[in-house]
């Protein structure tokens, strides 16, 4: 999902990742929301939410 404005944006999803930390190792499939606004003509990341879908 995806909705974009002139100066802010929204992007969500799905993310499966597996790997290892602190020695042990993981497997994770969450949803994401990301939500950015375009400084100084950049984008830029100004919130991140990420839930286990497990």
């Amino acid at each position: 999902m995806r909705k974009i404005w002139p100066n802010s944006a929204v992007l969500g999803g799905m993310v499966d990742a597996k790997g290892t930390s602190h020695g042990k190792s993981f497997v994770l499939h969450a949803r994401f929301v990301d939500v950015g606004t375009k400084r100084d003509g950049k984008w830029q990341v100004i919130f991140t939410q990420i839930r286990n879908a497990a």
